[in-house]
């Protein structure tokens, strides 16, 4: 320790705590200093969660620079509120981390529920939680009372800060500073006493809260920290409460007496137009002062208008090149580029608030507007910090695999993507809304209907969601002491297959905590030989002939892909010897996204040497580079992203977990193939019953050739619905391709899933019915499953359609309201099912979920490309 008084310099977002430092004589031989730009060998950037965050990402990045250019030592605090965020500490460690990967110079420190005894002014979340409980009178709790405070006072927490910066070897290393641990309810009880004593007052306690078991953790990682630090608090809460209380008590009878500040501008108004008592003036003179006060009040009109406007317009341009910097990965660039927008947006809204009145009067509707587009702006800056913060977590976690030094706790950085992600998927609603028509300015909202990515909105949002889906099985991939063991389809989505393709490739990966152990490829029939051989090694040495096994490809034909890779995971264990964790299937249209995205110049060449006869091994070498080049953190992650949220936006890729807690999480995710009735959709408000339907039709193609010999695929599907029945009517329509001669058939094999109990009306081929000699129908829950083989020729033109009826159990009533969710098949890739919905013509649709194209008893939809439901009311009509 220095023998000597030694400054240290201290900035804060927390203006109120930076004085409490700089105020008081926190340690005898340290004196904090504001932070100037002065060169101190001594620095601490507090950060308070519960405060402004809007410039602290840029200001921590120029003062860390700063620092290092003058060899500064430099301490980080993060100051938590009641709760823990999470996705703040992943944050700005990974951003720390970033900054000193060459030579940290920082100590991170958390902490929560620090306390101060100077002032009357409350400066801390604790602090303000003792001040709202003496004014409020309420003491607020979680429900069992056992969620736990470490009330810390502010000159122990000053020695712990002074040790981190004082003690060698803490140079990059984080640490939890914590007091001793007290329950709410103790807390509470405390409380509760020392303000009855004080005041007498007698507070409410109310056991209302949440209960917080994750806060509770903390206890053991203080612990570890005070070790480290070979530091302990002497203060206990016990002793200073009651004169915090006193303070607090004091300051709040003067609260209520105290003036009501007001703004130099409101004053200056206030004393253009308050009366005054007449003074005999000559007339001309009295004429002169009304006209060159009101000259002026113009003159300011025009001027505050002037820089509202240049103001606003330029902070839509910083939010603009912000948002553009952010897709193209440049983060630093972006953080600033919004810092100034929001600087500019406040600017801005504060020049336009006294011009409000003068707004109203002129046109209210046009006040609206502008409000408005300041909340569109919020909520955009606020997606655009939420969506750097998800981007620095997201780039942690790719770092983290297959780095050998990596300590990632999986766990929570998902959690912190979930929250994350939530967060932004809330905003897009907002923005949704907010831009619909007639609620912002004309020129913003042509400007945005002309504009690439909010045409993209709704998809943007559909992707957001699926993120959010994504971030909770990181934890069951990645986590664990455990290896997991990942079989990978690598597909060709030429030949149509239930789950995406033929498959070229098993890929089978081994990772543990995010580092890849093995990787080996298998084609099909290597894996049959290996069975082949491991059943005859087990046929020697038993009495028994084994029953046959079936084929893997027959194996793979199940559409349910959960139900196919419980047999696929069974068929391979033993030859393999290992117990499958996860089964991935995806196809060549995941390698041919990120040759796009990464606008690759061999994207053309590999399309075509694709499609050739050697075109698996193609596949497989691109593939496996671009496997490489993950686990080694060559990819952008921009490009990574984009790749992703297009693919399971696109329903190209499968996923299936042994384990059945995570299974159970993927079940009615679009990319878990697992095929269950889903429920009515959730935008019909009608109070009547509602009849949910979920049909699932796919397609499996046996050809000899790698390539598709259609041009083109439609798929449109009619839904009938009459008092008795609903009656279902696919057609599949194949275009020929001309540049393609072959007349050889193709065997296809269509899996209709329909509600139980239904009846197979018609098959047709090109208009004449076709036999169903070879068609069969199972079972499967509260599914009629029929499988139905069809012979075509690709040198024509094809139409197929499949015909059903659904008996209806309900008595036909109005109002009805219908909801139907349709499975989209991997490795197709048409713009969607054409869904047309014929009624009764006494009715009228009253609630649709999504727009249509309407016709007398009609209503027309295309679907989106993946699974997805659409849902309607139908009542009297009445016109």
């Amino acid at each position: 320790m220095p023998q000597r008084e030694v400054q240290i310099s201290i900035s804060s977002n927390n203006s109120d705590l930076e004085v409490n430092f700089l105020d008081n004589q926190l340690h005898q031989e340290i004196k904090f200093v504001k932070n100037k730009g002065g060169t101190f060998a001594y620095r601490i950037f507090l950060i308070d969660l519960q405060k402004d965050l809007t410039h602290i990402s840029q200001n921590l990045i120029e003062t860390y620079h700063s620092c290092r250019e003058n060899d500064v030592k430099l301490a980080v605090i993060i100051l938590h509120g009641n709760s823990l965020d999470i996705e703040k500490n992943h944050y700005f460690q990974k951003m720390l981390d970033d900054l000193g990967k060459d030579k940290p110079l920082h100590r991170l420190i958390f902490t929560k529920d620090v306390y101060q005894h100077y002032s009357p002014n409350p400066s801390t979340p604790l602090d303000t939680q003792f001040y709202e409980a003496i004014t409020s009178k309420k003491i607020n709790i979680s429900r069992k009372g056992e969620n736990l405070y470490f009330p810390l006072a502010l000159e122990d927490f000053t020695l712990a800060i002074i040790k981190t910066l004082f003690l060698s070897n803490t140079s990059g290393k984080s640490f939890w500073i914590l007091g001793d641990p007290i329950s709410d309810l103790e807390l509470a009880y405390l409380l509760k006493k020392n303000i009855s004593t004080v005041s007498q007052d007698e507070p409410e306690i109310n056991a209302t809260g949440k209960d917080d078991p994750e806060i509770n953790s903390l206890r053991s990682i203080g612990n570890k920290s005070r070790g480290e630090l070979n530091w302990n608090p002497e203060r206990e809460i016990v002793d200073d409460l009651k004169q915090i209380i006193t303070f607090y008590t004091d300051s709040s009878i003067k609260a209520e007496t105290k003036p009501i500040k007001t703004n130099p501008l409101h004053r200056l108004l206030t004393w253009i137009y308050q009366p005054r008592p007449k003074k005999e003036t000559s007339l001309p003179t009295f004429k002169k002062i009304g006209t060159n006060l009101l000259i002026a009040a113009v003159v300011i009109i025009i001027f505050m208008g002037g820089v509202f406007t240049l103001a606003t317009g330029l902070s839509l341009l910083q939010l603009e090149k912000s948002i553009n910097q952010a897709l193209d990965g440049n983060l630093q660039l972006s953080i600033s580029s919004l810092n100034n927008s929001i600087k500019l947006k406040e600017i801005g809204e504060s020049t336009f608030r006294p011009l409000v009145p003068l707004s109203n009067l002129a046109s209210p509707r046009s006040t609206e507007k502008i409000f408005n587009l300041y909340s569109f702006i919020d909520y955009t800056s606020s997606s655009l910090g939420n969506l750097h913060q998800t981007y620095v977590m997201a780039e942690n976690l790719l770092l983290s695999l297959n780095n050998e030094e990596s300590k990632t706790n999986y766990n929570d950085l998902s959690l912190a993507l979930h929250s994350n992600l939530s967060q932004i998927y809330e905003n897009l609603n907002q923005i949704s809304f907010l831009s619909s028509s007639g609620k912002i300015p004309s020129f913003l909202e042509k400007k945005l209907k002309n504009n690439d990515e909010y045409k993209n909105l709704k998809n943007l949002e559909e992707q957001v969601a699926q993120f959010i889906k994504v971030t909770d099985i990181i934890p069951a991939v990645l986590s664990g002491d455990k290896t997991k063991n990942i079989l990978v389809y690598l597909q060709n989505s030429q030949v149509l297959r239930p789950s995406g393709g033929e498959i070229d490739y098993y890929l089978l990966l081994t990772l543990n905590q995010g580092k890849l152990i093995t990787k080996k490829y298998f084609t099909e029939s290597e894996l049959e030989k290996l069975v082949q051989d491991t059943d005859l090694a087990t046929s020697k040495n038993s009495r028994f002939a084994s029953a046959p096994k079936s084929k893997l490809v027959n194996l793979t034909q199940n559409p349910d892909f959960a139900k196919s890779s419980v047999e696929v995971s069974t068929y391979l264990e033993k030859t393999l010897k290992t117990k499958l964790d996860f089964i991935v299937a995806t196809n060549n249209l995941l390698i041919e996204q990120l040759l796009l995205e990464e606008k690759s110049p061999i994207i053309d060449q590999y399309k075509a040497s694709y499609l050739e006869a050697s075109g698996s091994a193609v596949y497989q070498e691109i593939f496996d580079q671009y496997l490489d080049r993950l686990f080694n953190q060559n990819i952008s992650l921009p490009v990574l992203g984009r790749t992703i949220a297009k693919t399971i936006g696109d329903n190209q890729i499968l996923i299936w977990s042994s384990d059945i807690s995570t299974q159970r999480l993927l079940t009615y995710q679009s990319y878990s193939g697992v095929i269950v009735p889903h429920p009515c959709n959730a935008g019909i408000t009608s109070s009547s019953v509602c009849t949910a339907q979920t049909l699932s039709l796919s397609e499996s193609t046996i050809s000899p050739l790698r390539r598709n010999p259609w041009s083109k695929r439609l798929l449109s599907h009619s839904i009938n619905i009459t008092s008795s029945s609903i009656q279902h009517e696919y057609q599949i329509s194949y275009t020929t391709n001309q540049t393609f001669s072959s007349d050889s058939s193709i065997a296809n094999t269509y899996y209709l899933y329909v509600p139980s109990p239904s009846t197979l009306d018609k098959v047709l081929l090109n208009d004449l019915p076709s036999s169903t000699k070879g068609v069969t129908k199972t079972i499967e829950g509260s599914f009629d499953v029929y499988k139905i083989p069809l012979t075509i020729f690709p040198n024509r033109d094809t139409l197929v359609v499949i015909k059903t009826t659904t008996p209806t159990s309900e008595t036909f009533s109005t109002p009805l309201s219908y909801s139907i969710t349709e499975y989209r098949q991997p490795g197709t890739t048409d713009s969607g099912t054409t869904l047309k919905i014929i009624y009764p013509e006494n009715l009228l649709p009253k609630v649709v979920t999504s727009p249509f194209t309407s016709e007398p008893a009609v209503m027309k939809i295309t679907l989106p490309p993946h699974t997805s439901s659409f849902g309607f009311t139908l009542d009297q009509n009445t016109q």
